[in-house]
């Protein structure tokens, strides 16, 4: 539980930094759009028009990498109440036998392997990000 709520965790402070990142990108993509009508020079304008075009295009790529992980997430999250709710359910009525421990151990398990895959998903976009 304590992990599955720390990866949680995780994985909001990272959508909400991204989320953050993504809304400075544009900020910046508009702050140099509005100067390009200020009259500058071609080779200015040239090189601002090149320096936004790389701009909106990282927050191109960047978008449905942070939709799918917040979908991911919602998936996750609800899998985890699901998950909640069957071991309150065994706690309460008590364990009556040993298959139904077996089946709640594969299914941490499985949220386990999720989390893994996703932590690991989101460490390569950072990667990758950085390079740009």
């Amino acid at each position: 539980r304590a992990a599955l709520d720390a990866s949680t965790s995780s994985l909001r402070r990272v959508m909400r930094g991204r989320t953050a990142r993504t809304n400075e990108l544009r900020a910046w993509a508009a702050e140099l759009e509005s100067s390009l009508s200020a009259g500058r020079s071609a080779a200015d304008v040239g090189a601002q028009r090149e320096v936004l075009r790389v701009l909106q295009r990282a927050v191109a790529v960047m978008q449905p990498q942070a939709q799918a992980l917040a979908s991911e997430r919602d998936e996750l999250r609800e899998q985890v109440q699901n998950e909640e709710e069957c071991m309150a359910q065994e706690r309460d009525g008590g364990v009556e036998d040993v298959g139904g421990l077996e089946v709640l151990r594969s299914r941490l398990a499985h949220l386990h392997g999720i989390f893994s895959s996703m932590w690991h998903r989101i460490e390569e976009s950072e990667a990758w990000l950085l390079q740009q």
